[in-house]
């Protein structure tokens, strides 16, 4: 063998080389190279696991699973297994987890020192609310959002127990749609709107494929209604509003009415069913006796002048909802949101009696009462009236302390009420908000809430899907603050206070009730978690959790509907609309519309929120005002150029995006920028429309008529890019698909 030196030094540190790394232990497996294929540079080491949960979106509750590594949430999906879910989840709850981590949530409880806030410790701020509640007995307020779990039951049982006026905040209330439903079908919650097997719909400004009710059932209902395996033909959906939104953009026809005058349309349809007997005969009998044959024939007189469409369009709306059975008509958002309101959603929901489909498959399936009696399922909500009421008592010193949680006045609330003015006259404000909004920075104490993944509820999906549903909500991760549960604390509160609290904390409560569920479950052998086990609550607890909740599809609603008599002989003669301000020096009718992203808001302080494009304008991060593209010739109006819209009560500014789908009369403006708190991603961004508002009532209800305020508007003279993606890339024509242009002509 020819060893010469070189070789002889090249082996010895071979193995020298091989002694080092045996003596490390290091494993064999580290020698091996694998192909970037078998080993992703992005590799992840550690335990994942996933969790049942419910996130408390502005749309309300939805069902998810949680990817959890190492402690830390990383992705949110659709829960496959509850029923309102479907394995689908929406952007809101996706940003659910930017809430989780946000860098400018409030890290723990503080009290408000010379103007400036202090941090201090819970024992000090169990102490300091415990004296303010004992002190403020029989003069304090709480304010809350909507909501439908057991965390609102400990929320009445605190304000009863400590004599608190309880008063329930919405930005849009919801008030003259409860109302409408209880006249027509009797019942204190939303249906189940069948539209999966309906075969027609026509919707009054619901837009369920958006922004109203819960958007993500709605659009898997939507996808079987329009293809479904099940299906003989394609459903046919019809959409009559003021604006062109997600669900009107989707519609087979679109038809943009005067606003206000959707009652008027409604009696209109119904007085052609009556006429040509097409409709459910016990129905037709009963509302005939107040639609009268005068009355019908003065309807449809006169209907085209009244609402800006057609009778021929609207007799072939009225022949389509009797001769595609089962149909579905629905009403909310715009439709509801004038001083006739009430009327308006009354006169809608009607059609479904003289439609037939009430209790029927593909019509409107009434949802059954909770099989628990701690949970709430409806609660009313403050009307604008009663706000009034509410602020006027603040500024006259008679509310001693306001506890606030989930719910944002001072922003939400038109600024003609003056309802941050109000809650400086306060003596003691206590905020519950996770974030420093408008509303929290007026308080003198602050203690944080946990988020929807950090906390325990049990909750029932609004609507249901027509059956009884109840879902889990447990924290995924630990609290990423020094925060707590806000009904924890109502509870310790209680117990500090000497009285006995309905529970020890959330946690039992759920417990408690999962406890009442097992026993549905063993003794009456119902709901999805029928087990055939000992009994053991330890199994059934953990396939509760796992399943993110508890369902019986084969309770249903018992159908007992006949018409009132009392509420359909208002329905006479719906009246006229009435608006804020002169159409003279308020040449258009203003409407807010709420964002696909932030929502009324709430979500403004997520980045991913504020990044989703509108689904029309494709607008981002900003405010803007949707106009007729004829108006905005005629005042020599470009994309982008800032305007002042002014309404008698006050003005903002925003871009201009020139819309040929709106009508020449309105302006609609999106709802949920314009903070002046709220973190650095919502503070001072775009305008807040609803601050411009006037206080204007539903007549019947006391509701706030947010679709009653007529604005000018005024150029400014200067321009800005609206950031959108739309128009950001030039439209170029591919062979065979030429690009379609929308034009007003």
């Amino acid at each position: 063998m020819d060893l010469s030196r070189r070789k002889l030094l090249k082996m010895s540190g071979m193995g020298l080389g091989a002694i080092l790394f045996a003596g490390c232990a290091v494993p064999e497996e580290e020698f091996i190279i694998e192909s970037p294929h078998d080993l992703p540079e992005d590799l992840v080491e550690g335990t994942e696991a996933h969790y049942a949960t419910f996130v408390n979106t502005s749309s309300g509750y939805e069902s998810i699973l949680v990817r959890v590594m190492q402690g830390r949430a990383k992705k949110v999906e659709g829960n496959p297994a509850h029923p309102t879910s479907r394995g689908k989840h929406s952007a809101r709850a996706e940003a659910s987890l930017q809430s989780l981590y946000h860098p400018d949530r409030i890290n723990g409880p503080m009290k408000k020192t010379g103007g400036s806030f202090q941090s201090i410790t819970w024992d000090e701020a169990i102490e300091t609310l415990s004296t303010q509640v004992k002190n403020a007995s029989g003069n304090a307020a709480i304010i809350t959002g909507p909501d439908a779990s057991i965390r609102h039951k400990v929320v009445n049982q605190f304000a009863k127990d400590h004599k608190l006026d309880h008063h329930i905040f919405e930005s849009l209330e919801n008030t003259n749609l409860m109302l409408a439903i209880n006249n027509v079908f009797g019942q204190n919650q939303l249906p189940n709107f069948d539209f999966q097997n309906s075969n027609y719909i026509l919707s009054f400004g619901a837009d369920f494929l958006g922004t109203w009710s819960n958007s993500v059932f709605n659009s898997w209902q939507y996808g079987n209604f329009r293809q479904g395996h099940s299906r003989d033909k394609r459903g046919t959906l019809v959409y009559i509003e003021p604006r062109l939104s997600l669900t009107a953009a989707n519609a087979d026809e679109w038809f943009y009415n005067k606003p206000g005058s959707e009652g008027v349309i409604a009696l209109t349809i119904a007085s052609i069913i009556i006429d040509e007997g097409s409709g459910d005969p016990e129905a037709s009998s009963a509302v005939s006796k107040v639609l009268t044959s005068s009355v019908r024939s003065s309807l449809i007189e006169n209907v085209e002048q009244k609402t800006g469409i057609s009778l021929s369009h609207i007799k072939d709306i009225a022949h389509s909802i009797t001769n595609n059975s089962p149909a579905i008509i629905v009403g909310a958002g715009l439709a509801g949101a004038h001083t006739n309101g009430e009327e308006n959603l009354t006169a809608i929901y009607l059609l479904n009696a003289l439609a037939g489909n009430i209790g029927k498959s593909g019509g409107i399936q009434f949802n059954p009462e909770a099989p628990l009696t701690d949970l709430i399922t409806q609660s009313n909500t403050t009307t604008i009236s009663e706000w009034g009421d509410i602020s006027n008592a603040m500024k006259n010193g008679q509310v001693k302390l306001a506890l606030i949680h989930n719910a944002n006045p001072v922003y939400g609330l038109p600024e003609s009420l003056n309802f941050k003015n109000a809650l400086e006259s306060v003596s003691y404000v206590v905020s519950f908000s996770t974030f420093m909004d408008e509303t929290t920075a007026q308080a003198d104490l602050i203690l944080p809430d946990h988020t929807s993944l950090e906390s325990w509820n049990l909750n029932v999906s609004k609507p249901g899907p027509g059956y009884q549903t109840i879902g889990v909500q447990q924290p995924i991760v630990m609290p990423e603050t020094n925060s707590a549960d806000f009904g924890d604390v109502l509870l310790t509160i209680t117990d500090r206070l000497g009285k006995k609290p309905i529970w020890d904390s959330v946690k039992s409560g759920v417990i408690e009730n999962a406890k009442t569920l097992q026993s549905i479950s063993l003794n009456e052998n119902r709901g999805n978690l029928v087990t055939k086990d000992d009994g053991s609550f330890d199994l059934f607890w953990v396939s509760l959790l796992q399943n993110g909740g508890w369902w019986d599809i084969q309770n249903k609603a018992s159908v007992e509907f006949s018409l009132n008599s009392d509420v359909i002989n208002k329905l006479g003669a719906i009246s006229d609309p009435e608006f804020s301000g002169s159409s003279q020096n308020y040449p258009f009718h203003l409407l807010p519309f709420e964002s696909q992203g932030i929502g009324e808001g709430s979500g403004a302080h997520l980045p991913w929120l504020q990044g989703i494009p509108d689904p029309i304008s494709t607008a981002v991060w900003d405010t803007w005002v949707e106009i007729n593209p004829s108006k905005a010739s005629e005042l020599g109006l470009r994309e982008g150029d800032i305007v002042t819209i002014e309404s008698s009560h006050g003005s903002i500014d925003a871009k201009i995006y020139i819309h040929p789908a709106t009508s020449p009369e309105v302006l609609s403006i999106p709802i949920g920028q314009g903070h002046k708190g709220y973190g650095r991603y919502a503070t001072d961004r775009g305008s807040n429309v609803l601050s411009i508002l006037s206080p204007i009532e539903e007549k019947n209800s006391g509701a706030l008529a947010w679709g009653a305020t007529r604005v000018r508007l005024t150029p400014t003279g200067s321009r800005k890019r609206l950031p959108k993606s739309e128009g950001a890339v030039e439209a170029r024509a591919l062979p065979g698909f030429p690009v379609v242009q929308v034009t007003n002509h």
